[in-house]
């Protein structure tokens, strides 16, 4: 039991330091992305290969579910984030922050945060008892002074390196590790592009150089802090720019659109096989295109400008809509077509395409939310027995398996390696929750629509 990985301030901080430096995108069911998953898993001292879930590292599950039930890391629908009570706690004493960690053993918070996040199987019973022995343990045990300087091994025109020892105060190295780039068996690296991220997450150039001062115990020589000067004022040039992006699925979707000559001329610049910077002019014709082909584009600026919403505005929009559902779903009406027109001949083209987009936007997010999981569309035949039996094989040994999976209007099925996360009943329907590699996302499938199943020998 003595050789089992535990909790210490020192990871704590690590961890939290990490998640803060690389704001970690959130994963429902697998916690964090695998490369995260992996980085993390060496910050705190236990490196693991091929790590796809937090569920396979008992000490990365324990450090989210114990600093989450702390309050001291918490997340979003999309991101991770280190919470303001954090800081306040790397100040207190050692035998404070130990008090802080020990409690939520004692509320059942901690086994509540386990649940949440979906790491109790990761976490047995004695393994949790062993985490809050040791922690207790430590909090009772004298503690080092903390003591000992970063120096400085390597100063060049574009790069430092700083070691850092790891008994540096944990506000100190907490706030080090947001300046530079760090592996634990190397030094601290800091160049004009990792000041430049570190002045957007708001530190000044007087508390950059406090901090070295401070890491170091003597103040920074004239010329390199001649250099860091020069460093901090062109910060600007190093920083991102703000941009219209898309994301498409599948890297042919992204292909088409290129290849189509009224959008080519919107595309500023492609960044990869799924992803392009575009104009924000082409926001209105893409929701129509994507919308056409039951796309489904992701960007944060693509969003249709607003107009002004008279009653007759209304009216459109309200008949467009219902004339796109009967595009989706069979409707017990004769598309209002002579309606629509006569209220097109009321807009202005400019409103028009403006309207459009809403339209398009509405619908592609209909869909979205509809497609493959919907109540509206009934099963034909039940959930074949054998295939619920070897999801929940799979659930209990976390293994892959790859579905063939029929989605709505969609022709022939489409092949899905998947990581299953979960089985729902809602009414009717079963509903499969998973993680889809050729998505790279979680997906949620409708069991009746699973024509086979077939189990790959590999572990999450």
């Amino acid at each position: 039991m003595n050789s089992l990985p535990f909790i210490s301030l020192y990871s704590a901080t690590l961890f939290l330091a990490y998640t803060q430096h690389y704001s970690c995108k959130y994963l429902s069911g697998r916690c964090l992305p695998d490369v995260h998953l992996q980085t993390l898993a060496i910050w705190v001292g236990q490196p693991q290969p091929g790590l796809r879930s937090a569920r396979q590292h008992r000490l990365l599950s324990a450090h989210l579910a114990l600093l989450q039930a702390a309050q001291l890391l918490a997340h979003t629908e999309t991101f991770w984030y280190v919470t303001p009570a954090a800081i306040p706690w790397l100040h207190l004493s050692p035998a404070d922050q130990y008090a802080v960690l020990l409690e939520p053993f004692a509320t059942c918070h901690y086994l509540a945060a386990a649940e949440a996040l979906n790491l109790l199987g990761a976490l047995p019973p004695d393994y949790n008892a062993y985490l809050q022995q040791q922690l207790a343990r430590q909090s009772r045990q004298e503690m080092p002074l903390e003591g000992g300087t970063a120096v400085w091994q390597t100063i060049t025109a574009d790069q430092w390196q700083l070691c850092l020892p790891p008994s540096l105060p944990l506000p100190l190295c907490f706030h080090l590790l947001q300046l530079g780039d760090w592996q634990p068996s190397r030094s601290l690296q800091l160049n004009p592009l990792t000041i430049a991220q570190a002045t957007e997450r708001g530190y000044s150039l007087t508390h950059i150089t406090h901090l070295l001062a401070e890491a170091t115990g003597h103040p920074l020589p004239p010329a390199q802090q001649n250099q860091l000067v020069a460093w901090y004022r062109h910060a600007h040039a190093y920083q991102l720019r703000t941009v219209t992006l898309i994301s498409a699925r599948q890297p042919g979707q992204l292909a088409r659109i290129l290849q189509n000559g009224n959008l080519r001329p919107y595309i500023q610049e492609q960044i990869s096989p799924r992803h392009a910077i575009i104009s924000p002019a082409i926001q209105p014709r893409l929701h129509k295109w994507a919308a056409r082909r039951h796309t489904l584009l992701v960007g944060a600026g693509l969003r249709p400008a607003p107009t002004a919403f008279t009653p007759t505005v209304y009216q459109w929009l309200g008949l467009r809509l219902l004339t796109a559902l009967g595009q989706l779903i069979p409707l017990p009406y004769s598309p209002p077509h002579a309606e629509l027109d006569a209220l097109s001949a009321q807009l202005s083209p400019e409103q028009q395409n403006q309207l459009d987009a809403l339209v398009a936007q509405i619908i592609t997010s209909l869909q979205e939310m509809v497609n493959g999981r919907d109540a509206f569309f009934p099963a034909t035949d039940a959930p074949d027995p054998q295939f619920i039996q070897q999801i929940n094989y799979a659930l209990q040994q976390q293994t892959t398996l790859t579905i063939h999976y029929l989605p709505l209007h969609a022709p022939e099925p489409k092949q899905h390696t998947i990581e299953p996360l979960r089985l729902e009943q809602r009414g009717q329907l079963t509903y499969l929750y998973a993680y889809s590699h050729r998505a790279e996302a979680n997906l949620t499938f409708r069991l009746d629509r699973i024509t086979d199943i077939v189990p790959v020998n590999s572990h999450l």
